[in-house]
């Protein structure tokens, strides 16, 4: 379960400057990469919250005034309220922003080491997803085979590529036409070697992207909006026998 903070209490993640005048927050901000701001944001939003019953946000809260009392009260609620993960990770982003307001100068060094004495939530993490049975992969082919559009051959190569080779779900949205070779039957840029029952569908839907979107070098086996190839070393062909 991920942190949720009224819409009221939303703000834009700012430009975290770190200057010396800055609040805590953005200072703490100006520590982390630009890609991370938002998530620590949300997080800092959601104690702040709490800790204010809903009247203040992470730009206004006294971080400062807090005490050991108040902080182990904040992870005794995230421990209860939301995944380990998600605990831990406001956690973290509460000792962050409790950091800089002692190097500011805001709160007394034994009030800060007590406030962070926060122990990280343990226990067991649900792994996330799982493996499909043979029956359910044979539901979702027949589902495929059955949509006469071009939805339908391309869910059918993207379920077959991901079971019968491995393939990650960012390699296989960054596959082009170019990449696949029509008369070898593989795909050159991560040296696959598809089942040879795949290989006609391969075909098929290489030969469809091509023709509709009349730029065979460079349209993407799966269209999305914004696939991007990744790099990769593996030199190593995959061939896979199905049964």
């Amino acid at each position: 379960m991920g942190l949720v903070v009224p819409i009221h209490h939303q703000k834009p993640v700012p430009e975290a400057t770190g200057r010396p005048d800055s609040s805590p927050v953005d200072v703490y901000l100006g520590r982390l990469a630009p890609g991370s701001r938002r998530g620590i944001v949300v997080a800092l939003n959601t104690i702040a919250g709490q800790l204010s019953n809903g009247s203040a946000d992470a730009f206004n809260f006294d971080w400062a005034s807090l005490r050991y009392d108040q902080t182990s009260a904040v992870r005794q609620h995230l421990a209860k309220t939301y995944s380990i993960h998600t605990a831990n990770l406001a956690i973290s982003a509460l000792r962050g922003v409790l950091k800089d307001c002692w190097r500011l100068g805001l709160i007394p060094h034994d009030a800060y080491t007590r406030a962070i004495d926060l122990p990280r939530v343990k226990g067991e993490m649900e792994v996330a997803g799982r493996s499909l049975t043979v029956d359910e992969l044979r539901a979702l082919s027949k589902v495929c085979e059955a949509d006469p559009s071009p939805a339908g051959i391309r869910d059918a190569a993207m379920l077959a590529l991901l079971y019968c080779t491995g393939i990650r779900r960012h390699e296989i949205v960054a596959l082009t036409v170019a990449d696949y070779d029509h008369k070898e039957g593989i795909f050159n840029r991560y040296h696959i070697v598809p089942p040879a029952r795949l290989r006609t569908t391969m075909q098929t839907l290489a030969s469809k992207r091509a023709e509709n979107l009349k730029t065979a070098d460079n349209s993407y086996i799966v269209h999305t909006e914004s696939a991007k190839a990744p790099q990769t070393t593996d030199k190593t062909k995959v061939a896979v026998t199905v049964h």
